[in-house]
């Protein structure tokens, strides 16, 4: 511990301080110093300094946080930031599961309707065969009428012409 003890010091404040580095000027009256306090004046500023240099050093290194308190922070925000990715992902999840189930009923109600389609489609297609095969009998049996009608004139048409070569064979 540092003790001085001044008795009377008179200073004159008109003229300018001595740089630090330098000792203090005898034409300053001084009543008194004590021996620690002259010691103390003569050594370097930097001297002085750096003993109070390292106590601030020291409150502020350890307002400064260290390594392991910088990492502790970067794993707490680190934690943090998985959570609300953790929180985002859930939310995302849960947004797809509904909109998976919606897809799963849309495509259940486009199944049902595609399937009622196709029945309705077969039941035209159906009736159309239907349609088709009446319509190939109503034609065949045409066809047999106009194919007979042809038949008889051409047998109408030999007996005619058989007849009428025998009569011009007679005429002539």
């Amino acid at each position: 511990m540092l003790s001085s003890t001044i008795e009377t010091s008179i200073l004159d404040t008109s003229t300018s301080l001595p740089p630090l580095s330098s000792p203090i000027p005898s034409s300053l009256p001084v009543s008194t110093i004590s021996p620690t306090y002259s010691t103390i004046m003569q050594e370097p500023v930097t001297t002085l300094l750096s003993s109070q240099s390292t106590k601030v050093e020291r409150i502020v290194q350890d307002n400064e946080p260290n390594d392991d308190d910088i990492m502790k922070q970067q794993v707490k925000r680190l934690e943090v930031h998985a959570k609300s990715f953790e929180y985002e992902i859930l939310k995302l999840r849960e947004i797809a599961k509904e909109h998976h189930e919606l897809f799963i009923e849309h495509m259940k109600t486009m199944k049902e309707s595609v399937y009622l389609k196709m029945a309705e489609l077969k039941l035209e297609i159906a009736k159309e065969v239907e349609n088709i095969e009446k319509s190939y009998f109503v034609l065949h049996r045409k066809v047999d009428v106009v194919a007979d009608a042809i038949e008889k004139l051409i047998e109408y048409n030999t007996a005619y012409s058989t007849k009428l070569d025998v009569k011009t064979e007679k005429d002539s």
